[in-house]
């Protein structure tokens, strides 16, 4: 869960990937104020050095520029729902899968831009050369000037001596012969071969995106098998969609982890494919208790209670936070 330290830990990461439908699915309880102070957790996690910041109140409050208490407790909230402790340090771990992808395609474009410098001064040095062997030629040419003009006027009376003779020996098959544009791409215009087609995503980057999404991550080297082949049958976008609507669906139903399909078998059951009934939001099961709205009343006697809509006692625990400890670091 913890970034491995490789000296780009500390790398200029000036945004992170934000997958909103992801982000509403797994907070649609919280309040707006919640959310608030989440956004800002997340964004201060991430311009902090290992994408996570010290357990102490104190130091929050003061990078958060927070002032009161009651405005301190919407955050401890956010807190013990969303992040775990590891080393006496807050993280958030989709957060920390984002940074440690970012950090790879940083150190991707980097090892890339120094392989093109290189190739550049390898053609630069090329240049060089030729031009040192062309300077070396004309200095020949001006030291015999006699013998250098000599050749081009040889040499331009026979180019214009052959295409003379090829009209008078043969006019109309001259006159016919197809004429052949070298180097014109079919609709480039003029000079050249079409443009290459910009490359699409690689497979890590796709598998590294739907990994975050994706509700249980165990076993990734034979998640990564499964993904590739389901890219193959079904494309990127279905099974992004697909897996979405299973994370929106258990997150909603309170689903323990342990009931949650482990990635590879999910995927080699083309469960990405699969349709989940609608779960009645908050707001729209408050609407039918304040206004007795037909058809969600019975769906409402059947909602977990608030410990379990906001992930139990087990969420709590994997969080590793309990309410004791946090109030003796205040």
């Amino acid at each position: 869960m913890r970034p491995q330290k490789n000296g780009t830990e500390d790398a200029n990461l000036p945004w992170f990937k934000f997958y909103t439908s992801a982000f509403e699915a797994a907070t649609g309880w919280l309040s707006e104020a919640e959310v608030g102070a989440y956004l800002r957790l997340l964004m201060l996690a991430w311009k902090t050095p290992g994408c996570s910041f010290p357990i102490d109140a104190k130091w929050i409050k003061r990078r958060l520029n927070i002032r009161t208490e009651a405005e301190f407790g919407l955050y401890e909230t956010v807190l013990a729902e969303f992040w775990t402790v590891q080393d006496g340090r807050f993280y958030n771990k989709r957060l920390t899968a984002e940074h440690e992808a970012a950090i790879a395609r940083h150190e991707s474009g980097k090892k890339g831009g120094d392989a093109n410098a290189k190739r550049i001064a390898a053609k630069k040095g090329q240049g060089t050369k030729r031009i040192v062997a062309q300077n070396g030629k004309k200095a020949e040419q001006k030291n015999n000037p006699l013998k250098t003009n000599k050749n081009k006027l040889s040499g331009s009376l026979a180019s214009v001596k052959q295409p003379l003779n090829d009209r008078a020996s043969d006019s109309e098959s001259y006159s016919n012969s197809p004429v052949t544009l070298v180097g014109r791409g079919e609709g480039c215009g003029e000079g050249g071969a079409a443009p290459p087609a910009k490359a699409g995503p690689s497979m890590d980057q796709m598998f590294d995106q739907w990994w975050a999404v994706y509700p249980k991550r165990t076993d990734k080297a034979d998640a990564r098998r499964a993904f590739a082949k389901a890219v193959e049958q079904d494309g990127f976008e279905v099974i992004m969609a697909g897996t979405e609507k299973y994370a929106d669906h258990h997150k909603r139903a309170a689903t323990p982890r342990k009931y949650l399909k482990g990635p590879a078998a999910w995927l080699r059951a083309g469960k990405q494919h699969d349709e989940y009934e609608h779960q009645p939001s908050r707001s729209e099961l408050l609407y039918a208790a304040v206004f007795g709205r037909a058809g969600l009343s019975e769906a409402m006697d059947q909602q977990p209670g608030d410990e379990a809509k906001r992930g139990g006692s087990e969420s709590r625990a994997a969080g590793g936070v309990i309410e004791g400890q946090w109030t003796d670091l205040g």
